[in-house]
C-alpha cells in the first residue's frame, strides 16, 4: 500500500500529458518511447503497451494492467482497485504480483461484505470472523446464513432459518445440508404458501394442499362399510372354528 501511495504522489508532481494513451515524446517528464497513462484524474508515464494491457480482459478481471518487461502484470494498487476483485471481494492491494485483501475498509466496501458478511481482512482475503458480521448480511436475512464458521457465514441454527425470508415465502424453515429446507407440516404452516396458497400439509419434501375432508354422507357410508367388513370377518372366523371341531 505504501508503494502505491508513493507512486501516486510521484504522478501528481510529474504529470506527463493530458490524455491516456497518448505518446509522451514531446513532454519533459517522459523518456522516449513511453506512453501517457491516466488514473483518478492524474497522468503519468508508463511502458509502451500499457494501453493495450488496460484494455484487455485480464486488467478488469485480475488487475493485469501495467506493462513491465514486455508483459501485462499487477504492479500498482490502482491496478487492483479498478478490478472486479476489488469491488466484489475487497482485494484492492497488490502483493507479489497479485491483488489481495489487506485493509478492513476495502472488505467493508465489497459486495461480499454486503451479501456474505465477509467484512474483515485476514491472510489476503475478506472473511466473516464472527456472527455479528453474518447477522448484517443479506444472505442471513434472506437465506438464514447467520452463523460464522471457518471464516464464512453458514446455515446452522433453527432460529436463523425461521427468521429468514425463505421461511416466510417458501416454508424453508429448517436447516438441512447447509441450507434452509422444508422439513415438516409446521414449516408449511409458518409460510405464505399456507396462508395465501392453502399449501398447509407436508408431503414428499414439499408443502401441498391437504385433501378435502369427506362429506357427512360419505363418512357415514364409510363407517357402515367398515362395520359390515368386521361382521363378515367374524362370521368367517366362526365357520372356520366349527369346521375345525
Amino acid at each position: 500500500m505504501r508503494l502505491g501511495m508513493t507512486v501516486l504522489a510521484f504522478f501528481v508532481l510529474a504529470g506527463c500529458g493530458e490524455k491516456f494513451g497518448g505518446r509522451c515524446n514531446d513532454t519533459p517528464d517522459c523518456q522516449k518511447g513511453l506512453e501517457c497513462a491516466a488514473y483518478d484524474n492524474l497522468s503519468f508515464c508508463v511502458e509502451e503497451g500499457t494501453t493495450a494491457c488496460r484494455e484487455a480482459p485480464g486488467c478488469r478481471e485480475q488487475g493485469l494492467c501495467t506493462r513491465k518487461g514486455g508483459q501485462c502484470i499487477v504492479y500498482y494498487d490502482w491496478d487492483c482497485r479498478q478490478t472486479g476483485l476489488c469491488m466484489a471481494e475487497g482485494k484492492c492491494t497488490v502483493k507479489e504480483g497479485a491483488c489481495i485483501a489487506v485493509l478492513d475498509v476495502d472488505c467493508e466496501k465489497s459486495e461480499n461484505c454486503a451479501y456474505e458478511g465477509e467484512c474483515k481482512a485476514q491472510e489476503g482475503a475478506c472473511i466473516a470472523p464472527a456472527d455479528e458480521n453474518c447477522l448484517q448480511s443479506k444472505n442471513c436475512k434472506e437465506k438464514g446464513a447467520c452463523t460464522a464458521k471457518n471464516g464464512q457465514c453458514e446455515v446452522i441454527k433453527d432460529d436463523d432459518c425461521r427468521k429468514a425470508q425463505v421461511c416466510t415465502t417458501a416454508a424453508e424453515c429448517t436447516p438441512k445440508d447447509g441450507k434452509c429446507s422444508v422439513a415438516s407440516e409446521e414449516d408449511c404452516k409458518r409460510s405464505l404458501l399456507c396462508e395465501k396458497g392453502g399449501k398447509c400439509a407436508f408431503e414428499n419434501g414439499a408443502c401441498v394442499v391437504p385433501p378435502p375432508p369427506p362429506e357427512e354422507g360419505e363418512a357415514a357410508e364409510g363407517e357402515g362399510a367398515a362395520k359390515d367388513d368386521k361382521k363378515t370377518e367374524k362370521k368367517t372366523e366362526k365357520k372356520v372354528e366349527k369346521k375345525g371341531k
